[in-house]
């Protein structure tokens, strides 16, 4: 779950990086430190050997004098490709036209997620924890008969999954730990290292499935998206330094089925350019149908959200830097870079590089439309009572357009975006929730259409059609415990109930409108909905609406402490029936629990057993944990038809 409740609840908490006395301010690439470039560029290029990389390092850390970048952390060269095996998977071909698909942001931009279905077998993601350890893997079930006809294992956690015709992907993450090492008599290592590696199954035969590759790069997985049959994967490994001559350096390791090399210093670019640290976006796109591949790494900084369109990745990171000066607090810096890639056949390549003020929420908060890329970023924040927000937009070279004439909700932060053709949505939150529409017909010159302010905020946003949008985030009693507001323009955290979903009438920005709502639960309730709407379920042709949630209740929280959530009075999947007449009207629910929180304090959910993702295929709505799928009828009430342990 987030933490910004915290946020809310307590405004005079900062979040800093405390330093002793002074700090040089770090580089940007708006004119590097003190506004000085230097030696610097700012063009893009590659490294035509690896001793030209611990050059490139050492020159830019002598320029920021940091000893951060100038020293990163020694340590002993480590393998960094796994080389685990995997077990055979399965599936057929002809299905149901009629079955959900994963909630992606951009139509024919597929992505990854822990259970995909073809409508005629389920593809589910098992990371269970058991007595012995971890235990991965892909369980393919007959949706029809709900029985087992494949089982994928993995030695690694996997990240997710996708399905392309007969082909399985399934992406693995392994996660270790370095040896210690010393250097002049200081311990250094110790330090994760993690490699992220695909594997394709070729599901043509049910009765010898085959692994046809096995692909792995360095650093720690990050996103991925399908676009036809390329899969492009983005890795992030810190660049670290192993001596103080520089002369041994971290380089990105690729494995191709079996055969692992460095990568070539001539696929490793960078920008001219100092930094605090310095990070290697790793990235492997592969045909899952032939096996061709691409692997290409950029110094750019440790990507921090991705947007993908048909045919541009944008990667960014924030730089924000806070410090104590003597007891006084302030900030060093705080952008956000923008790299786009331009995507074609599985080749990627560096297109441009800008920078925006501030922050963003997360992927939602990035849209490409028209040629244009259109950005939503809150700036400071809400604890000092200096944050706004703003949208901002970017030509095809990644320079600025266009933005706001004023800043949005000043001492509050977004806390969801949707960007749906020429508009923008944007939900920010410290006492209420102002819904904002922002026009971006003029990508030249946009401006405020409206705003709705209500109780309470939306997590994400969701289009039901072109005139709705769905809402789904926490409910907030702001009279609750008011005495206990520790700012005028803020709610104690105790104010924060259940989750809330709204249905909002969006035809007339001057005229917005919450057409319809439902509360579930109180304070604690708790969906995974709130941050992955890859566990958002919608149809609007089928009206139907279904979240995973842990419910509490209020009943046992009568003169209890602030704290006290009481116990939680159901866990597992909740399904609407939605419409502009009816709005939101409950079908039902699915829980895996095998035991029930009714009458007993101690009870606590079994983590295998908690829903996290549903699908349907016909009127059959499947509900997926770690241990278990379950088939109910959405035509009764959800009654149970099957299920399967995985």
């Amino acid at each position: 779950m987030k933490n910004r409740i915290v946020a809310i609840a307590i405004a005079g908490m900062l979040s800093l990086t405390v330093f002793a006395g002074c700090i040089s301010l770090p580089w940007n690439s708006n004119g590097g430190n003190n506004g000085k470039m230097g030696d610097f560029s700012g063009d893009l290029g590659s490294f035509t050997s690896y001793e030209d990389i611990g050059a490139f390092l050492k020159k830019g850390a002598e320029s920021t004098n940091s000893t951060y970048s100038r020293g990163g952390f020694y340590g002993p060269m480590l393998d960094g490709v796994s080389k685990g095996a995997a077990a055979p998977a399965n599936a057929m071909e002809g299905a149901s036209s009629d079955y959900s698909t994963t909630n992606i942001q951009v139509e024919g931009v597929d992505e990854a997620d822990i259970v995909k279905t073809d409508g005629n077998y389920i593809y589910a993601v098992s990371n269970k924890w058991t007595e012995s350890g971890s235990e991965n893997k892909v369980v393919v079930i007959d949706a029809y008969s709900m029985q087992i006809v494949a089982t994928v294992k993995a030695q690694n956690e996997i990240s997710g999954i996708y399905i392309n015709g007969d082909k399985l992907v399934v992406i693995e993450n392994r996660y270790s730990y370095g040896p210690l090492y010393m250097v002049k008599s200081i311990w250094w290592g110790g330090y994760g290292e993690s490699t992220t590696g695909m594997r394709v199954y070729d599901l043509s035969n049910m009765q010898k499935p085959l692994e046809t590759y096995n692909y792995s790069i360095s650093g720690n997985y990050f996103s991925s998206r399908m676009i036809g049959d390329w899969v492009y994967l983005v890795a992030n490994e810190y660049v670290y330094v192993y001596d103080e001559n520089y002369s041994n350096v971290t380089v990105p390791i690729i494995c191709r089925n079996g055969q692992e090399e460095k990568m070539s210093p001539a696929d490793i670019y960078y920008i001219d350019i100092p930094e605090q640290s310095y990070n290697y976006n790793n990235m492997l796109s592969l045909n899952v149908k032939d096996g061709r591949s691409s692997e290409k790494s950029f110094m750019i900084g440790s990507a921090s959200e991705m947007y993908v369109s048909v045919e541009n990745m944008y990667i960014i990171n924030t730089n924000q830097w806070r410090f104590l000066w003597f007891g006084w607090g302030g900030y060093g810096y705080q952008n956000t870079t923008v790299n786009k890639f331009a995507i074609s056949d599985g080749e990627i390549t560096h297109v441009a590089k800008g920078e925006v003020p501030g922050y963003v929420h997360d992927q939602f908060s990035m849209d490409e439309y028209n040629g244009y890329f259109r950005i939503a970023t809150t700036k400071g924040e809400t604890w000092e009572g200096n944050s706004t927000s703003n949208v901002y937009v970017l030509d095809s070279g990644m320079k600025l357009a266009g933005k706001l004439p004023e800043d949005l909700a000043k001492g509050e932060s977004i806390y969801s975006v949707r960007f749906i053709g020429s508009r923008c949505y944007i939900v920010t939150f410290k006492r209420v929730d102002p819904l904002f529409v922002i026009d971006l017909g003029d990508p030249r010159n946009p401006t405020l259409a409206g705003k709705l302010k209500i109780p309470g905020w939306s997590d994400y946003l969701h289009p039901y059609d072109e005139n709705h949008i769905i809402g789904i985030g926490k409910d907030v009693n702001e009279s609750i415990d008011a005495d206990k507001v520790h700012s005028s323009d803020a709610v104690y955290y105790t104010a924060v109930l259940g989750i809330k979903m709204a249905l909002f009438d969006v035809t007339d920005p001057n005229n917005l409108v919450e057409e319809a709502k439902t509360v579930i639960g109180d304070r604690g309730t708790y969906s995974e909905a709130l941050d992955d709407h890859h566990a958002f379920l919608f149809s609007k042709e089928k009206n139907l609406l279904v979240i995973p949630a842990t419910v509490y209740e209020a009943s046992a929280m009568q003169n209890q402490p602030d704290y006290w959530y009481s116990n939680p009075s159901f866990e597992g999947a909740i399904a609407f029936r939605l419409t502009l007449e009816g709005g939101f009207e409950k079908i039902g629910s699915v829980t895996h629990q095998t035991t029930s929180p009714s009458g007993n304090p101690d009870w606590y959910p079994d983590y295998n057993l908690q829903v996290r993702r549903s699908l349907y295929i016909g009127n059959i709505l499947y509900t997926v944990s770690n241990g278990m799928v379950k088939s109910s009828d959405l035509a009764n009430g959800l009654a149970q038809i099957g299920s399967v342990k995985l």
